[in-house]
């Protein structure tokens, strides 16, 4: 009888995600692990969460940039 549980990744992908960790909620990397997107187990989870979470670091940074300070324009 197959388990109901969502797949698990092996402990090299989990390093990398802990790599990664800061720059994510957790619900948002277990979303995904849920989602159609990621049952379709990738034949290089590494590569895979590598790429994703690259991909989704830079979106998560690009919307919480800080303000650049003003420019000092006497110097």
């Amino acid at each position: 009888m197959p388990s109901s549980r969502p797949y698990v990744a092996d402990q090299a992908v989990f390093d990398v995600m802990h790599d990664y960790a800061y720059r994510f909620d957790l619900q948002t990397v277990l979303n995904h692990m849920l989602s159609d997107t990621f049952k379709d187990r990738p034949d290089d989870p590494i590569t895979y969460w590598k790429e994703w979470l690259d991909k989704e670091g830079r979106k998560h940074i690009n919307t919480c940039k800080e303000p650049s300070p003003p420019k000092d324009e006497a110097s």
